[in-house]
């Protein structure tokens, strides 16, 4: 065993990949207790608890819809795992096995693109787009981010195995797929657009019965699929969103992006879009190093060939799999400055909106993969670097106009929604024109560099010098990390202590109510919720009618917020109170 390991470098450098997601994962487990980001993350563990007969529609009724494809894999965690600590820390061990089998993926998928390429190379390319810092971040949190990373990389995988083979068993898994993903963030429809037309591009040029046969297979099965999950949509907002105005419910959904699309075609919203463009393109060229600006270039390299293809009717299986990627990256880029086509209005206040990055990132990983190969493979590495650098320049330069023409300059920033360039955020009297101009200085500084370490390899052949690059990833992706999620969990563990104090009191006490005030906040109640599993919390919200202390029966609990204005009136009724974190318990012995 030892001595085919010695003899296949590649698969010990796959399980030396393997080892150090592990690492990764284990580094941060122990700091992690709970939720990072509200609501967000509640809203994927609600459909889950639903699944399990457990009422949270009132605390889930604060937050909007959100998809319920990752509940599918939460609530079997939910189900055997009792403590909510431990239950979140399962999911993030999911996140981290989901990124080990996208590395293997991802290698297998470079493989059948690039059979000229050594094994070795393949290995560490795949690592380097595997460990991209935004996906080392995603997978300490339970958002969608780090499945969406691992699915489209499947479904890229499945669409190059359907061309080569066309299988039914192929075709059942790809239309599953392409659903699946869809259902997991309705942003990912792109997917589905471009997955349909590259499957009526195969089935109407293709010749064979068996490819056209199956082709329609898959269409016939994504719409099948696509019905079903509609059907578990809508009844799971039915049952869990009841108490939700309609307003709140369509934000995250279709219906609440209507007023975009009527805008987007409005001589404003086309500039918004133009403008907003930009800073997207800007934040994947600093946040990727420069390597998906190379995988870009390339897909469009290989697309050109398909429309001669087309023109001369001999379609070819890989140029169509090339036009997927097109497909989809420019679907996926377009829907994520259409959501955000606002942020390059006047009085948009933030800049991580305007370069917002999270809806773009789990198209990023494959092209770096390819990136790094064409970087590879180019007799102008530096001349390519060296425009670059130069285009970042000028993008910055734009950007900066831009956020001198706003109202308020951007001065907010939300640094998780722009993780590939959060590395030297500052909060507190954060300046947006300086940060960004030393964001572009620390881009070209590391394009610069992947620059030596490709020159190098080429030279010396010297393979490992690549692990230069994951090292340099894991640094940034620890680094926002520790900024967004090992600190806000710190802070957030008193939250925690609230619900373990209110499941001591209710041993005591019996099987009362219990109420929470809402009062518009960040609803921490979430934290407690998703902590107390099969209680219901009761939501009184304070934004609709005033509170009347007078409705409260013998025995109830009340739960505040810790700055609430009604702690005054509560501290007069109640015997007891108990603060912590974000919270306050208030209760009669």
């Amino acid at each position: 065993m030892l001595y085919k390991l010695k003899k296949n470098k590649a698969a010990v450098y796959l399980i030396l990949l393997i080892l150090l997601c592990f690492c990764l994962c284990q580094y941060g487990l122990q700091r992690i207790f709970g939720f990072s980001l509200f609501p967000d993350e509640f809203g994927y563990w609600a459909p889950a608890a639903k699944m399990l007969g457990w009422d949270w529609s009132e605390t889930t009724s604060l937050g909007s819809y959100y998809s319920f494809g990752y509940s599918l894999i939460l609530a079997p965690i939910l189900y055997f795992v009792k403590d909510s600590i431990m239950a979140y820390r399962t999911a993030v061990v999911v996140n981290m096995i989901l990124m080990c089998i996208g590395l293997v993926l991802l290698y297998k998928l470079m493989q059948k693109l690039f059979p000229e390429m050594e094994k070795e190379r393949a290995v560490i390319i795949s690592g380097i787009a595997v460990l991209y810092p935004p996906w080392i971040f995603y997978i300490q949190m339970t958002m969608t981010e780090a499945l969406l990373l691992f699915l489209y990389i499947l479904v890229c995988y499945l669409f190059l195995c359907f061309f080569e083979n066309p299988r039914v068993v192929t075709a059942v898994m790809l239309s599953a797929a392409l659903v699946y993903i869809y259902f997991v963030h309705m942003r990912s429809i792109g997917m589905i657009v471009a997955g349909g037309i590259i499957l009526l591009f195969w089935g109407v040029g293709n010749r064979e019965k068996r490819c056209r046969r199956n082709a329609v297979l898959v269409l016939l099965l994504i719409l099948i699929f696509f019905l079903f999950g509609l059907g578990i949509k809508n009844g799971l907002i039915d049952r869990l969103y009841h108490t939700a105005s309609a307003e709140v419910i369509q934000y995250n959904d279709y219906s609440g992006q209507w007023g975009k699309l009527k805008y987007l075609m409005s001589p404003d919203g086309m500039k918004n879009f133009i403008t907003g463009s930009i800073g997207k393109i800007f934040y994947i060229g600093l946040a990727t190093y420069g390597l998906a600006y190379w995988g870009i270039y390339y897909v469009l390299k290989r697309c050109r060939s398909l429309f001669f293809a087309i023109k001369s009717k001999v379609l070819n299986r890989e140029d169509l799999f090339w036009l997927f990627l097109l497909l989809s990256s420019v679907a996926q880029f377009i829907i994520t400055v259409i959501y955000t086509i606002w942020s390059s209005d006047e009085g948009n206040d933030r800049l991580d909106l305007f370069v917002h990055g999270r809806y773009i990132e789990f198209i990023i990983p494959v092209l770096i993969a390819i990136g790094i190969k064409q970087a590879f493979d180019s007799k102008r590495l530096w001349t390519g670097t060296g425009i670059m650098m130069g285009c970042t320049a000028v993008f910055t330069w734009i950007v900066n106009n831009i956020i001198g023409s706003s109202i308020f300059g951007m001065p907010n920033v939300h640094g998780y929604f722009m993780i590939g360039m959060s590395y030297l955020i500052k909060e507190e009297n954060f300046r947006p024109i300086p940060f960004l101009w030393k964001a572009w200085l620390l881009g070209s500084f590391l394009m610069a560099m992947i620059g030596l370490v490709i020159t190098a390899c080429k030279k010396w052949r010297i393979e490992w010098l690549l692990t230069a690059v994951i090292l340099l990833q894991i640094i940034l992706g620890l680094h926002a990390s520790e900024h967004y999620v090992y600190i806000g969990n710190s802070y957030g563990y008193g939250d925690i202590q609230i619900a373990d104090k209110l499941k001591e009191v209710l041993e005591a006490d019996g099987k009362e109510r219990i109420i929470h005030i809402y009062e518009g906040d960040t609803p921490y109640i979430e934290q407690v919720q998703f902590r107390m599993q099969d209680r219901k919390i009761d939501i009184w919200d304070a934004r609709e009618k005033d509170i009347n202390p007078a409705k409260l029966q013998e025995g109830d609990k009340l739960i505040l917020a810790a700055d609430s204005k009604y702690r005054e009136i509560f501290d007069k009724l109640y015997e007891r109170s108990w603060e912590a974190g974000h919270l306050c318990l208030y209760y009669n012995p």
